[in-house]
């Protein structure tokens, strides 16, 4: 695993709205870890000290938001909505939380390619977890996002695909189907069922020319081996594609990333 170190000045207040954010009171961290590439920063100090970040997957897809807050312990999972500032932009999501061996709160959300684009402009983000509030000086973020394209570049690399033929790509693998047909309620492992197991998977299906998928990788696992493993079984049984294809019409292999939620009915 290596480290990387992204030297940037401390976001200084600059509005007034701002003056009640946590302040950055660390560098940017890049993490080239196996399936994504992971970017923190630490806000705020003392008691209010965060450590709020993304991890990131190319082309932005199904990315997610991080905030570590050290020896709390709150809800588990449940609503999550983002003010966006300048511009008071909204994004909901849901958020899970894991519980680290330092006692430490990480809890996980959903981010979309859209929603990034809105993030990495920001001034000031405000967060709302199930009703606990953190506002956060984000000033910069724009470069700390920019500066993980080594990273990202790193791991399509790794998935064999070239990242100059991402570039080039004029289509991405589309589903034959609806995709929201792949997995029925049948499917839900038993022994989840009865333990109560439920939580997403965030998953990568590498792609071949003629819209096969050849292999399945966990990304983002929910927590649980069996939903895990169900997933990726599922998703090499079912899913289908119209191949990717580049600027001339030509079909490329590529690779197809998505999220899949398991939710117990009660």
């Amino acid at each position: 695993m290596t480290l990387t170190m992204i030297g940037m000045a401390m976001a200084a207040a600059s509005a007034d709205k701002a003056a009640h954010a946590l302040q950055p009171s660390g560098q940017w961290t890049l993490d080239y870890s196996e399936n994504s590439c992971v970017l923190t920063r630490p806000f705020g100090s003392g008691d209010e000290q965060v450590t709020f970040g993304f991890r990131l997957l190319p082309n932005m897809l199904a990315s997610d938001g991080l905030l570590v807050q050290p020896k709390r312990r709150g809800a588990v999972d449940g609503r999550l909505l983002m003010r966006i500032d300048p511009g008071s932009a909204r994004v909901e999501s849901r958020f899970r939380t894991l519980q680290g061996k330092d006692g430490a709160a990480i809890a996980i959300f959903g981010i979309d390619a859209d929603d990034m684009e809105k993030i990495a402009a920001a001034q000031q983000i405000e967060l709302n977890l199930a009703g606990r509030k953190i506002a956060l000086a984000a000033k910069g973020m724009d470069k700390a996002i920019a500066a993980t394209k080594a990273c990202l570049d790193d791991l399509l690399t790794t998935w064999k695909i070239d990242p100059a033929i991402n570039a080039n790509v004029a289509k991405r693998p589309r589903p034959v189907g609806t995709p929201g047909n792949w997995v029925t309620d049948d499917d839900y492992p038993s022994g989840s069922v009865v333990a109560g197991e439920q939580g997403s998977v965030t998953f990568r299906l590498d792609i071949d020319a003629k819209g096969t998928p050849s292999g399945c990788t966990v990304v983002a696992g929910s927590g649980y081996k069996a939903l895990n493993e169900a997933t990726c079984e599922l998703m090499m049984k079912r899913a289908r594609f119209r191949p990717a294809e580049l600027a001339d019409g030509a079909p490329t292999p590529y690779f197809y990333i998505s999220r899949f939620t398991w939710r117990v009915a009660y």
